[in-house]
């Protein structure tokens, strides 16, 4: 099970980068424009796992504080 796995995931893999490489010979003037895009995407994705994960214990801190199961189900609800 564990091969089917690491096969499936190498395979995606290396079609992507073959996509990626054959993207970038047909339009090389986009190369520079799609790696900035990218990497702010990597940024803003990574912004954003942040703060939901600051949230969820902000909520689950006020909800044992408070002793109020209501925000402590409504982190369970976020996560």
């Amino acid at each position: 099970r564990y091969y089917i796995f690491i096969f499936l995931c190498l395979f995606i893999s290396i079609f992507s980068w073959y996509y990626v490489i054959c993207f970038n010979n047909v339009y090389p003037g986009i190369k520079m424009e799609w790696i900035k895009s990218s990497i702010t995407f990597i940024i803003i994705m990574q912004i954003i796992s942040i703060i939901i994960v600051l949230l969820e214990a902000t909520l689950r801190a006020l909800s044992f504080h408070y002793k109020s199961e209501k925000l402590y189900k409504f982190k369970k609800l976020l996560s």
